[in-house]
Formats: structure tokens, sequence, C-alpha cells
């Protein structure tokens, strides 16, 4: 059918032109007449100036050996063209810097702005043209390192003098920065240690006012790390000894201490590393023996040394008393043998409890004569707990030691 002129269009002849398959072939037909203009166009003019699209750093050049750059170069944008329209071109092609030759230290305005190419690629324009580069003089400074204690270790420890390595760290920048910084700390926060610090730590630059110095960014730090240790120790230490019962007088005639026991027979004392470094053994008050005649048990104070605690302050003691015709309990002098040359030797207790029994005409003079000898041929420096030696006539034996073996400490001779 002939449509003539002024002949509305039908709404059903209209919905035939604008199938979805005609418009998919006008929008491939506008695609494809775009990209063939793109091509003559490139093929007609491969010379047209093109933008960078991500802006480069400007860089300094030729800049003093004994200056250094103290004003942050901006980023600079590049427009470009190619002699070729098939090259690949990205910023790794350019290099955009100042030429800062003959400058000196201070402020320079309007330096200009230059960018090189790759071969066949020309910069044609770079935004800004020109900028402002300030300058100064190199300076480099060996800066002391100083510890800052914050936090300080729980009561009863105590922490030692830090050790820093290196004790000082090389600060090179702008002279006016450098020149501003005094030293250079770091913060150790002890609190709650118990034990030795070791870790690696950055200082911090201050002033000689001690306030932080703005701008360190610029500065060039070496190392920008130091190693610190700190020892932190007890004020006291702590150490189980043996307890010995002290015992006075004797039994009544005819009597023997047949045995003693001790609860606990150790305690835990506490007090400096010197002072529990000679400390062997603690002892009670005296307990007296005086006309016992039966087991009796007691609750004792311990006699500590100065400076000495312990944890608890008495002890129970039994000791066994038993009637026996011919026994008696007489303190012996330890005696010391074979101590060897530039060592001197200690006994502690000095006197031991030694019963004897035997015909009662000739115990106590038995008793009275014998002695506790400890060997100590063949030992070196240090704490022994070694028995004594008594001999008896044969007619006569020994029937209980207390202790039954005593501390000896052998230790180095004083010279001079």
């Amino acid at each position: 059918m002939t449509l003539g002129a002024g002949t509305p269009v039908q709404p059903s002849m209209l919905r035939v032109f604008l199938t979805r398959e005609s418009l998919i072939r006008f929008a491939l037909s506008l695609l494809l007449a775009l990209a063939l203009w793109l091509y003559v166009t490139g093929r007609e003019n491969p010379h047209l100036a093109v933008d960078l699209p991500q802006p480069l750093q400007v860089g300094a050049a030729d800049v003093r050996q004994d200056l250094v750059v103290t004003s942050q170069l901006p980023s600079a944008h590049v427009r470009y063209r190619t002699g070729t329209p098939s090259i690949q071109v990205s910023g790794a092609n350019f290099r955009v810097y100042v030429d800062l030759l003959g400058l000196g230290p201070g402020v320079h305005r309007r330096v200009p702005v230059l960018c090189q190419s790759d071969p066949g690629i020309t910069c044609v324009s770079v935004t800004p043209r020109f900028i402002t580069v300030a300058m100064d003089f190199l300076k480099q400074e060996q800066i002391p390192v100083t510890p800052v204690i914050v936090g300080q270790p729980p009561k009863g420890y105590i922490a030692q003098a830090p050790h820093i390595y290196p004790p000082t760290i090389s600060v090179k920048g702008p002279r006016t920065l450098v020149s501003q910084v005094a030293r250079a700390s770091v913060d150790l926060n002890l609190a709650g240690d118990t034990s030795t610090l070791d870790g690696t730590f950055s200082p911090s630059l201050l002033s000689a006012q001690g306030l932080p110095v703005s701008g360190t960014t610029r500065l060039l730090i070496s190392p920008s790390q130091v190693t610190v240790h700190v020892d932190v120790k007890s004020l006291s230490s702590f150490k189980p000894v043996p307890v010995l019962i002290r015992l006075d007088g004797h039994p009544h005639s005819g009597f023997g201490v047949t045995g003693v026991a001790i609860s606990p027979p150790e305690v835990t004392v506490q007090g400096s590393t010197a002072r529990l470094r000679q400390l062997t053994s603690v002892v009670t008050v005296p307990v007296s023996l005086s006309k016992r005649k039966t087991t009796f048990s007691a609750a004792t104070a311990l006699k500590l040394p100065k400076g000495v605690t312990a944890s608890r302050r008495t002890v129970r003691v039994r000791i066994s008393v038993q009637p026996v015709d011919s026994y008696t309990s007489v303190e012996v002098g330890i005696t010391l043998t074979g101590v060897p040359l530039g060592l001197t030797a200690q006994a502690n207790p000095a006197r031991v409890l030694v019963t004897v029994i035997g015909p009662a005409t000739g115990v106590h003079d038995v008793a009275r004569n014998m002695t506790a000898v400890v060997n100590v041929t063949g030992f070196g420096a240090g704490n022994y707990s070694l028995s004594p030696a008594l001999s008896v006539p044969s007619r006569f034996r020994v029937a209980n030691v207390y202790p039954d073996k005593v501390s000896i400490l052998l230790q180095s001779a004083p010279t001079g």
C-alpha cells in the first residue's frame, strides 16, 4: 500500500520498523562507522597531541652534593604526540624534572619544569611550566640515644641501667632541620616486668627543650632502630634451708636423747643474694633438756640472721628422752680434716649432740673425750652435707647423733 504525502503513519506500521532486530542492526552500524572514522583520522593525522592519563612526579637533577631539596616537588601533567599511532605509551616513557645546576641554597621561583621522552614520542607541553624550589645545605650529625623509663617494675624488683646499641645514630638532611635535633630518646615501659627486657625500638628525635622535632620524614636516620637490653632483678632471693634444733643442758642422770623430730624440717628464707649465699641452715632458740626424764614436744621460735625472713616464725619439735642406765648425751665439737690448700672450711653447726651407751662407770669420761671428725679430703669449693665420724672404745657405742649430718662450707681463703 502506497502512503501519500500527509498520510499519517499507522502504529502497526511503525512497530514493523522498530523491531528489536532492526534496532540492533542500527546500533552496530553506528559503532562500525565510528571505528572507521577513528582509524581514518589517525592515519591522516598521526601527530595528534594526547594527554598522558596519569600525572608524573617532578624530580630534581644536578643538585650540588652539599645541598638538598627541602620543598615538596609537585606532580605534572604531560601532553605528547607520537610518530606512530600503534606505539604503546605509559608514564615510564617520560622523565619530568627541574634542572638545578648552578643553583645554591635558598628559595628559587619560576624554575622551568622540563620533560624528556623516549624515541618516537614528543613532549608537547608540561603543566605546570614553572615551580618554586627550596634548597638547604646538607648536614649529618651523630645524635646520642638516651633511654626514658616510663613505667617501673612491680614492688620487690628493680631495673638495672639500660644498655643501648648503638649508643648513637646518624641523622642526615637539611641543615635547618638537623640543627634542631639535640638528642634521640627511646621510651621503655617496664610496668609489670619481672624479667629481662630485650627488644628493638625506633628512636624519637627531640629538640634541646625535649620537644619532638617535626618534619623528620625528610631526614635519613641510620640505623632506624636500636637494640635495648634492661636487666630486671629481684631485690631479694628465696632459698629453702634445713632447720636445726639448738639443745641446751642434759637430761636427768640415767636418761638420754634417743631421737629428735622437727616439723617442718626446712623453711624457705628470703633475703639479699649475698646474705643467702652464706646461709646453709637456720637454728631455733635453745630448747632445754635439763632434768628431762620423758619425751616432750614444744613449739620453738626460729633465730634468723639480720635482714633475713622466713616463711614461718616457729617450728614444732619432738624430743625423745628414754631411761637408759648407761646413757649420756654430750655436745661434741666438729673437727675438720683434709681441708684442701687454698680453701677454708666451716661447719654448721659447729657441735653435735652425741648420746653414748656403755658402762656407767666410764660413759661420761668417754663422752667428754670423744671427737666428731669430718674429712673433706678431695672436696672442692662449695656446700656439702656430711656425716661426722665418731670413734668410741669397744665397750661403748654411739646411740644417736643430732644432727646426723652437718653443713660444710668450703670457700677460697681470703688473699692479702
